[in-house]
């Protein structure tokens, strides 16, 4: 499993924005602790920056 500095890394490799990991880091730590309502609702209001984004896909299609 990634760890948040690995995650970090990968994401910044391709590309990704500081700003869009520390989404994707809260969006995965909703998802970590079951809170998917929470974690669906932070995904459809970022849906439209960070689709696409194969982190940010996968913890948006757990947490729906």
């Amino acid at each position: 499993m990634f760890n948040k500095l690995s995650m970090y890394l990968v994401l910044c490799s391709l590309g990704i924005s500081s700003a869009a990991v520390g989404k994707i880091e809260e969006l995965k730590s909703l998802v970590d602790q079951n809170e998917f309502q929470q974690a669906y609702e932070l995904a459809i209001s970022n849906l439209d920056q960070y689709e696409g984004v194969p982190a940010f896909d996968l913890q948006y299609a757990i947490a729906a």
